[in-house]
């Protein structure tokens, strides 16, 4: 299996066309019986991910070493 890390660290409203990517293939990854990739979701929001039905069955690691707000 190999481990791949995907930063989301953006709302669903901001780039609608990254975050239907991103749901497009976690649920290929979800479904595919030869796929050996496991997804790791890295976020600074890890509600938002959450509430995000794609998203379940994931691993998610929090860290706001991907926020993207600047300080």
């Amino acid at each position: 299996m190999i481990k791949v890390g995907f930063i989301i660290n953006f709302e669903r409203n901001s780039w609608v066309g990254g975050y239907n990517h991103f749901i497009n293939l976690f649920n290929f990854i979800k479904q595919s019986k030869t796929t050996k990739v496991e997804p790791i979701i890295i976020t600074d929001n890890i509600t938002r991910i959450k509430k995000e039905n794609s998203f379940k069955n994931f691993k998610i690691i929090s860290t706001n070493l991907v926020s993207n707000t600047n300080q």
